[in-house]
């Protein structure tokens, strides 16, 4: 069932159901948002490769959710996952991938105003700029000679994405020098010690996990886990793939279930899985329409699966 094919009812369907009655027909009561970079102008390694939001856009997103959904801190995924806590009324929760520097300057400043804590996912080979993830590597290529194939390139790749800088004359390490793309240790520790995000891991350098086999997904996994205990000591030890969690086992689960609290996927509203430590979250990347529409047609083709069991990830 192809979700663009049905998007277009939304606006009758609206005129009979209320996103509030949506949501209570869903038994959905956990919207979990996916954001990567919040920024007024166009990113160069990011441009390419997906449209981020602008800070009004991204306050308008706040209002919205705060308007028909209460925040949740991250800590009560715990009290949820045990019983302890039960949602009786809508609850959402930020997420943040890739430890980006606009979740320091331009987001901190609009959850601490609004009193609210998220997640970050960090790669720890990124995080105080010592790298640069190759998407983004090859987004600073395509923005030279706007070759759309070297978007297509994998992590397996970096050699050839590398050798086509050298010749184009990009210098990756100065371009991160410059635009310190990423977070500092020191400025995820204050929005730590701020309560405004919590870290989590995110892999050690982003890979698609469907192109590694599954030790080497444990590896990324757990060393990256591991890395973020020993840096920073969150209080609940999470963890989101890179990409997705398409094709993942539920051998990998069973493998890295004593290294982590909660793990999280990207394929929108779905029922939880792993006796609901793995939870999936809804992005609002990629698309310049209101949070209000998208997360109406969100609940609305949730709804719609319902009656054909496609609400739940099935995994070998």
């Amino acid at each position: 069932m192809n979700f663009k094919k049905y998007i277009k009812y939304t606006n009758f369907a609206r005129n009979f159901r209320s996103l509030d009655s949506l949501i209570q027909s869903s038994g959905q009561n956990l919207l979990i948002l996916l954001y990567h970079s919040i920024s007024e102008k166009p990113l160069p390694h990011i441009a390419p490769l997906y449209r981020h939001r602008t800070v009004r856009e991204f306050r308008e997103d706040l209002a919205f959710l705060l308007k028909y959904f209460k925040p949740l801190h991250p800590l009560e995924l715990k009290k949820i996952q045990s019983g302890e806590k039960r949602l009786r009324q809508p609850h959402f929760l930020i997420t943040f991938d890739d430890g980006l520097k606009e979740v320091y300057t331009n987001v901190a400043p609009v959850m601490k105003e609004l009193g609210l804590t998220g997640l970050v996912f960090l790669n720890p080979d990124f995080v105080d700029n010592q790298d640069l993830m190759f998407r983004y590597k090859a987004a600073l290529i395509y923005n030279k000679n706007r070759d759309a194939n070297i978007l297509k390139l994998k992590h397996s790749d970096l050699n050839i994405i590398d050798k086509k800088a050298i010749e184009l004359g990009l210098d990756f390490k100065d371009f991160i020098k410059k635009e310190k793309p990423y977070m500092s240790s020191e400025e995820i520790q204050e929005l730590m010690d701020k309560d405004i995000f919590i870290p989590g891991a995110h892999s050690m350098d982003h890979p698609l996990y469907s192109d590694l086999n599954e030790q080497e997904q444990i590896l990324q996994t757990t060393n990256s886990i591991q890395w973020v205990k020993n840096k920073f000591h969150p209080p609940v030890r999470t963890f989101a793939f890179p990409f997705t969690d398409d094709g993942i086992s539920n051998s990998f689960f069973k493998n890295i279930k004593q290294d982590t609290d909660f793990t999280f996927g990207c394929a929108g509203l779905k029922m939880r899985e792993q006796e609901g430590r793995h939870l999936q979250r809804f992005s609002l990347e990629g698309s310049e329409a209101s949070a209000a529409d998208q997360i109406y047609n969100e609940y609305f083709y949730y709804n719609l699966k319902s009656f054909i069991g496609k609400n739940k990830i099935k995994r070998n």
